[in-house]
């Protein structure tokens, strides 16, 4: 099998400093480049809940989140709060001829009642 982009949600760990391999800052997903792509990550960022790398003109984000808070209004603060993370990483690094694609692990709270 032929795999040149991992998109990885609740993994074990990251390697540090690997060119071709960023990680959200709260570990939870990361994004990586393989060999068999046959290119390296120009550039890479990373927040809470989100990693991106860019490669020629194509920029890919992994992202994670998960609900937290006790109540609703908790949650619905905290997506917003993930959300406008995401909308400015996108919009700091966009670039005009860009190809943007962004992926996305949603995981419900274990034993929650909404």
């Amino acid at each position: 099998m032929d795999i040149g982009l991992l998109v990885l949600s609740e993994h074990n760990r990251s390697p540090c400093n690997h060119p071709s391999w960023a990680s959200s800052s709260d570990g939870r997903c990361s994004i990586a480049l393989t060999t068999i792509a046959g290119t390296v990550a120009e550039e890479s960022g990373s927040g809470p809940g989100f990693a991106w790398l860019r490669f020629g003109n194509v920029r890919v984000f992994s992202c994670y989140w998960t609900p937290n808070g006790d109540s609703a209004a908790d949650r619905l603060e905290a997506f917003m709060g993930f959300l406008d993370g995401l909308d400015q990483a996108i919009r700091q690094g966009e670039r005009e001829d860009e190809t943007l694609l962004v992926t996305l692990t949603l995981s419900p709270r274990t034993g929650a009642q909404v």
